[in-house]
C-alpha cells in the first residue's frame, strides 16, 4: 500500500511533468479593426519588445529576401484558408487582409493581428476568421530566423474560393 507521502510526491511529479511538457503553443489573435483595440496595442510595449524587420536589412538583396518571406508566409496562410475551406461569407472574388505577426527569433508566431479591409465581409465572418486563425495559425512558422524577436506587417489579397 502506498503511504500518503509517496502518493503526494507521485501526484506532484505527474502534475509537474504535465505542466512542463505542455509547451505553450497558443498564439494571441487580435482583431485590429476596432479603434479601441488599435489604440491599446499601439500603446502597449509590443513594438518595443519586437523589432520591425523592415529597416533591419543590410542590403537590397536582403530587403528582397524579406519581401519574399512575407509573400511566402501569406501564401502559406492562403493555402491554409483554402485547404480548410474557410467561408468568408461573401461572393467577392478576393479579400484584402492586413496582418501583423510578432515572432520569436525562430519564426514561431506569438501574436497575430488582423484587419479585414474588405467591406463586403460581415462582422460574423470577421469573428469566425479570428477563431479560425486561433485554431490553425500554430501550424505555420514565419520563414525568418533572427537572434531577436521581430514583427512584420502588410496587406495581402486572398482569393475567395
Amino acid at each position: 500500500m502506498i503511504n500518503r507521502y509517496t502518493f503526494f510526491v507521485f501526484v506532484s511529479l505527474v502534475v509537474c511533468m504535465l505542466a512542463c511538457s505542455q509547451e505553450k503553443s497558443s498564439v494571441t489573435v487580435i482583431d485590429f479593426s476596432k479603434r479601441e483595440t488599435r489604440e491599446a496595442i499601439l500603446a502597449s510595449d509590443l513594438d518595443s519588445v519586437y523589432t520591425n524587420l523592415l529597416g533591419t536589412e543590410k542590403d537590397e538583396a536582403e530587403a528582397d529576401s524579406l519581401y519574399n518571406d512575407w509573400m511566402r508566409f501569406n501564401a502559406e496562410l492562403a493555402d491554409l484558408i483554402r485547404d480548410k475551406k474557410f467561408d468568408w461569407g461573401t461572393d467577392d472574388s478576393s479579400i484584402i487582409l492586413w496582418n501583423r505577426v510578432y515572432c520569436d527569433g525562430s519564426g514561431k508566431i506569438n501574436y497575430y493581428l488582423y484587419f479585414i479591409r474588405d467591406s463586403l465581409v460581415n462582422e460574423t465572418a470577421k469573428e469566425r476568421y479570428g477563431a479560425f486563425i486561433e485554431e490553425n495559425i500554430a501550424s505555420i512558422k514565419y520563414p525568418v530566423k533572427r537572434d531577436f524577436k521581430y514583427f512584420q506587417c502588410g496587406s495581402y489579397r486572398h482569393k475567395n474560393y
